[in-house]
């Protein structure tokens, strides 16, 4: 999917015993052994004037970052 420029989403789960205090629990054992779900692609294009409207931040002087989800 990501070869033809689609967003991928991956849906997973994984169980834990009643008494679990997720919190405690260290980001390896939470995205380990999890159950795929199912998986989907999404167009994710960007939208009309964007590469346009980035110029003109930047011209006036506005520092200009990009968030995403992927980086927690």
């Amino acid at each position: 999917m990501t070869k033809t420029g689609l967003r991928s989403l991956w849906f997973a789960y994984k169980t834990y015993p009643f008494n679990t205090n997720i919190q405690q629990l260290k980001v390896e054992e939470i995205e380990s052994e999890l159950f795929l779900v199912g998986a989907t692609g999404i167009e994710d294009k960007l939208q009309d004037f964007v590469p346009q409207t980035i110029f003109s931040l930047r011209e006036a002087g506005i520092k200009v970052a990009m968030l995403t989800g992927d980086k927690l």
